[in-house]
Order: C-alpha cells, then structure tokens, then sequence
C-alpha cells in the first residue's frame, strides 16, 4: 500500500510540475516590434529660370506625320513684355485636336517603396485671355496637369490608337490621371482681351486629392507637368516655378 500511495504522488507531482505549477518559472515577456519611423514630407521648389537644363520636355497624343505641322518648340527663354526674366517655354500647334506638351525630371533622396501623395503648386506665364472663342475651343483650353510617375516619361507608338502616347497616366483633357490630375486651364483674365491678349502670370494652386506615387526601389520619382489642348490652333505658355510637396502615406 505504500508503494502505491507514493507511485500515487509522484505522478501529481509530475502532473503539476507539467501545468507549470507554482514553482513554474514566468513566460518570457512577448517582444513588439517597434514600426519603423515615418518618412518625413519632402518639399521641392523648382525655379524653372536656373533649373531649365534638369528637365526635358516632349509632345504626344499625335498620329505619325503630324511632327513637322505641330512644330513643337521648348527650351528656355527670355518671357515676352511687359514680362520680365526667363521661363521653360512650351509650344505647338495642335494638328492632332488632342495635343499634349510636357516637361519632366528625375528626382531621388526618397524612402524606397513608398506611397507618396504628389501635389503641385505650377506658376505659369500665359497670354490665354478668359472666355475667348477660337478654333475647335478657346485659346485657354489647354488643361496644365502634374505629378509624378516610377519610371522615366517616355513615348511610344500604340498601334490600337493609332497615336504616339506617353507612359505615364497623365489623364484626357480636361480629365484626371492616376498619376497626374489638372490644376486648371491656361486662361488668366490678366492677360488682357481676346482682340490684343498680353502675358500675364497665372498661379494654378495644388490639389488636396493629389494623386498617390509609388517611389522606386532605389527613392526616385519622375516629376510631371503638361497640359492637353482642346484649341486647334498654336499655343505657347512658360513653365515658371513649381513646388512640389510629397507626403508619405500610411
């Protein structure tokens, strides 16, 4: 009987020790990881007079023969008067009644892969007056967009279109993008009337539903602006300054 009693106890022993009894000793703490920081906002300002030579620019939204007709002129240049200083001139003829005239720019020193919401605060010198006819649509109907893209701005021919396009989800016309949305047209009532219109500058401010970028593996995006034109017709307007504003998003 008492071999049995003390087989007895030292099972419930064991038993106890095994459901981590009293004289168990306390689980090691549960370690969180701590989240990396937040990327800090980045702020570019661009002054396109002593920055001209860090962005090229381009045309597109064209069927192929139309290049010599469109003339596409840009680069920098002394602003007409009474304007004074320099700008990034932009300019074309619109053969294709949808054309697109832009500039863009490698920028790096962002967090790599990460989603940054894009706004852009464009001056722009312009001799588009508000509310004047012309052909096809008024002198002002040209639409100025920005943001940005992960690769670099590069055209190509899309045979379903039958059009020479960019890459870069730049959105039609008077329409948004998934990475470039419009800040407004070109027209300024500063610039004077329809018969005798004068340069003036004009300020398209940015937009709180700013389009969201993916940075590259490597921290650089490819900074966008450009405008669609609905007037049949030339235009021309300077790229003066930009500020771009990139917050990261959770």
């Amino acid at each position: 009987m008492k071999s049995g009693y003390a087989g007895m106890a030292l099972v419930a022993m064991l038993t106890l020790v095994s459901c981590g009894g009293e004289d168990a000793p306390p689980a090691p703490p549960v370690e969180t990881p701590t989240p990396p920081p937040t990327p800090p906002v980045v702020v570019t300002d661009i002054d396109f007079a002593t920055q001209a030579a860090l962005w090229s620019s381009d045309y597109a939204d064209y069927s192929p023969g139309m290049e010599s007709g469109i003339a596409f002129e840009s680069g920098l240049r002394d602003l007409p008067a009474p304007l004074t200083g320099k700008g990034l001139l932009l300019g074309g003829r619109n053969a294709s009644d949808d054309l697109l005239m832009y500039a863009f720019s490698a920028y790096q020193g962002f967090a790599p892969d990460t989603d940054y919401k894009v706004k852009a605060t464009v001056t722009i010198a312009t001799n588009a007056p508000d509310s004047c006819f012309g052909a096809g649509g008024p002198p002002s109907a040209l639409w100025l967009r920005a943001g940005a893209a992960p690769r670099a701005p590069a055209k190509a021919y899309d045979p379903a279109l039958q059009l020479v396009r960019v890459n870069v989800d730049k959105g039609e016309q008077a329409g948004d993008g998934t990475e470039a949305v419009v800040l407004g047209d070109i027209g300024t009532p500063d610039a004077g009337d329809c018969l005798s219109p004068t340069y003036a500058i004009k300020v398209l401010p940015e937009r709180s539903d700013a389009p969201v970028i993916r940075s590259t593996a490597d921290g650089r995006l490819w900074l966008f602006l450009g405008t669609e034109s609905g007037f049949e017709a030339r235009s021309e307007y300077y790229l003066l300054s930009a500020r771009f504003t990139f917050e990261p998003q959770p």
